[in-house]
């Protein structure tokens, strides 16, 4: 582990978590190209939602595939089929029409598109929602929100009846001339935003992106609608549609977080007491933990036993390797560290070998760099040239943290990329937020390894927060809020595997001070020295009972859903074999004061989870507490979580 450490501040995040970037599955609810003839007034469209025709108003017609709205005030609609049917089906809407006014510059001849509570034939979008027959709840005439053009080459994009929040003026979209209107209307965030356009032109609606955000959301809105105003000309409508989309998130494997957990362990330590061996192997399984890594200590006979029982017990083995070479002795070469793995039958459960344990700090005197160098070849080829132990991947050596800025230590080391298949690093977090120096290690690591991917063999929090020395500690209730988050984190950021150290505490503090080690060497475990559980540990076991999926590869299904509710949320996607969702949400937040070294409760945030759709059944469980489902919804469109510090997963 790291013997020095020295905070380091991330001014930007490098990571992407995986978010909903694209746009799911667009759906087409609502396509009229107008193709027959005579009264638009109970005809239905070629795609239609629930069999809905159109309520329209007398003069509107359709002949050769043309719409012609003419002569009256009219709101011409399609009932989606049920109240609120934007906001109980959320998603991104495109309402959109071709249209071309006649030659003029009258402001007065106004035609246009909108979303709908509770339209009237006879009166236009515009009207005030006191009118008689209008739904004073839905807005004027329901047009909420609505756009228009008028044969000046005007357009208006108003949030209700004359209050525009978008306006092009005379001459911008000349009439005589076919232009499409298009409104969008995103209905999948907690405040609704709206866009428009004019052909490939988008309107400023003064907001980000040029966007417009309802401060509140309309109300009772479930049509789609034509509308024409003041009109002493006629104009041609035609490809009136409505589609939906909707925000994906792309999916993991759900099983492929368990399997991206390991531990580390000391099996070779003789401090332990009586009865580790079985205590190690009962807390590893009991937790569902996989992946294991050790020291390969081969001179210490205590060792042996239990790395053989963890065997046993169907866990595989990481071995990190201090070899000795002709520049320095350590515990043995790299040839008789392969002879004792073959002659205790420990190939087949090691699955990854490690170049020399943080060399830099220590264990390789003050000229480490080419003894490591030297070491990382002999593992390479001792390994690669048996055809026993050829398969097995090698990982590069981690760094102590010795310095603000690693560069010269991973520049002294150099291009070992031709003897690993990964590369590692040891990003303890010294009490602070879960990626702190994870950024900053992996952004050096192509300095030895090139393009080769991540694993973390060490990363973790101790308890001792009183602590003498450079590296804070955190409180067991912090960790076991952060714990969760730091395999969610490293997940997203694409590290393969990372190894949380330890399972166990190692020592005593008596044994520490004895051994003349740092004060917070005895208190990095999940489980006490007695071996008993810490809260750390409750939150690693129900995370993985959450989470397991054991079972064949698969390729998951994105899915429609987005999350809202704070600027600082984050989130990650899985699914199970069965087809089941595991969303797992948290919010970059402290819960843990290093200065003042007390637990920090963050302000809860109320986090909006909406899907693509109805869902029969949600869950809601919070790992760092149960893994028993905290909250469950029935034919539910949406959920509200109160959220902190903790992880939420969203099971549906």
């Amino acid at each position: 582990m790291n013997k020095i450490f020295l905070k380091f501040s991330l001014a930007v995040l490098l990571i992407c978590l995986i978010r909903g970037a694209a746009l799911f599955g667009q759906t087409t609810l609502i396509s009229d190209a107008f193709n027959s003839s005579g009264a638009l007034n109970g005809t239905t469209p070629g795609t239609t939602v629930g069999g809905a025709q159109w309520v329209a108003s007398a003069s509107a017609a359709s002949s050769g595939g043309v719409l012609t709205l003419s002569g009256v005030n009219q709101t011409d609609s399609l009932d989606l089929g049920s109240a609120n049917y934007f906001s109980n089906n959320p998603g991104v809407y495109s309402m959109s029409m071709d249209i071309t006014l006649p030659g003029g510059s009258s402001n007065l001849n106004c035609f246009g598109l909108g979303f709908v509570a509770n339209p009237v034939t006879g009166v236009n979008m515009g009207t005030n929602a006191s009118a008689s027959g209008l739904n004073p709840n839905g807005g004027p005439n329901g047009g909420t929100p609505w756009m228009y053009i008028d044969q000046s080459g005007q357009v208006f994009v108003n949030i209700h009846d004359g209050t525009y929040v978008g306006y092009c003026s005379p001459g911008s979209f000349p009439s005589g001339v076919k232009h499409t209107l298009k409104l969008v209307l995103d209905t999948t965030q907690a405040q609704w935003k709206m866009t428009a356009f004019v052909d490939s032109t988008q309107i400023n609606l003064g907001g980000a992106g040029m966007a417009y955000t309802f401060p509140s959301n309309p109300t009772n809105i479930r049509y789609a609608a034509m509308t024409a105003s003041s009109c002493a000309i006629s104009a041609a409508v035609d490809n009136f549609t409505l589609t939906v989309s909707f925000p994906t998130l792309p999916a993991l494997q759900s099983d492929s977080l368990v399997d991206s957990i390991g531990l580390n362990v000391n099996c070779w330590n003789a401090y332990l007491p009586t009865g580790s061996a079985s205590n190690i192997t009962s807390k590893l399984t009991s937790a569902g933990v996989r992946h294991v890594r050790d020291w390969m200590a081969i001179d210490k006979p205590a060792a042996l036993p239990v790395w053989q029982l963890l065997r046993d017990n169907g866990i595989h083995l990481c071995f990190t390797m201090n070899v000795e070479t002709d520049l320095l002795p350590m515990w043995g070469t790299a040839l008789q560290m392969k002879q004792y793995l073959v002659n205790n039958n420990l190939v087949g459960c090691t699955e990854l070998l490690e170049g020399p344990n943080e060399p830099n700090g220590g264990s390789y005197g003050s000229n480490w760099a080419p003894a490591a160098f030297k070491s990382c070849s002999d593992i390479y080829t001792t390994f690669r040239g048996d055809p026993a132990t050829s398969s097995i991947p090698i990982l590069a050596p981690a760094f102590a943290r010795t310095l603000l800025d690693m560069t010269p230590v991973h520049n002294a080391l150099g291009d070992i990329s031709a003897y690993v298949d990964y590369g590692t690093c040891h990003p303890y977090q010294g009490g602070m937020f879960p990626t702190a120096n994870l950024v900053s290690e992996m952004l050096l690591e192509p300095i030895n390894v090139g393009s080769k991917p991540m694993i973390v063999t060490e990363t973790g929090y101790h308890n001792f927060i009183n602590t003498s020395t450079q590296h804070p500690g955190a409180s067991e209730t912090a960790i076991a809020l952060y714990l969760p988050r730091v395999f969610l984190e490293f997940k997203a950021a694409g590290v393969v595997r990372t190894y949380w150290f330890n399972l166990n505490d190692n020592f005593t503090d008596a044994q520490v001070q004895q051994l003349g080690y740092d004060d917070f060497e005895a208190h990095f475990g999940l489980v006490r020295y007695d071996f008993s559980e810490k809260p750390a540990y409750a939150a690693l076991k129900n995370l993985i009972a959450i989470m397991a999926d054991s079972g064949a590869a698969f390729t998951p299904t994105p899915v429609g859903c987005s999350v809202s509710g704070s600027t600082d949320v984050k989130t990650l996607l899985f699914q199970k074999r069965n087809g089941t969702y595991l969303l797992a949400i948290w919010r970059d937040v402290s819960v843990w004061d290093v200065a003042t070294k007390t637990d920090v409760v963050p302000a809860s945030a109320n986090i909006l989870v909406r899907f693509a759709g109805q869902r029969s059944q949600v869950n809601v469980f919070f790992p760092t507490t149960s893994s028993s489902v905290s909250s469950t919804y029935s034919n539910v469109s949406s959920v509200q979580i109160p959220l902190n510090g903790q992880v939420a997963i969203v099971q549906f």
